[in-house]
């Protein structure tokens, strides 16, 4: 019984458990429970975004992105839900982000075309969509 008592005693509390050391107020560091709530998010601003609550779908993903800033896939997946919720200015901005980071897949052509075609610039959409075409037969 005395050794159950000193296991119970000697436990230390939930929130002390998830405590990570001392980091530097404004900064992120990377660890299993950060890598896990980025995909929880992910997952659930795409699932939003795909059933119609882009709304939702923007809060978390733009929580994920404040935790990783370049993370390509969020920033994709960022891009399809600011386009789903009409949004082509910030699409686009998204998609300057990405060919920044070096991204260079040919749905970004997909997505500007379809964010330009949005702000009515057809022109301009209609080539974009042309040279997405042309480097998917390519690939």
């Amino acid at each position: 019984m005395d050794k159950a008592a000193n296991i119970n005693n000697d436990a230390k509390p939930a929130a002390t458990v998830l405590e990570t050391s001392e980091v530097a107020p404004g900064t992120v560091q990377s660890s299993a429970l950060t890598d896990n709530t980025l995909q929880l998010l992910h997952a659930l601003g795409y699932i939003y975004s795909t059933f119609g609550q882009t709304k939702r779908a923007l809060v978390l993903q733009l929580i994920a992105i404040r935790l990783a800033p370049n993370n390509v896939a969020l920033l994709r997946t960022l891009a399809y839900t600011f386009l789903r919720d009409n949004a082509p200015d910030r699409t686009l901005a998204v998609l300057e982000h990405l060919r920044a980071l070096g991204d260079d897949d040919p749905a970004l052509e997909l997505l500007s075309s379809r964010a330009l075609w949005a702000k009515v610039e057809r022109n301009k959409a209609r080539d974009l969509f042309s040279e997405f075409l042309d480097r998917r037969e390519r690939v």
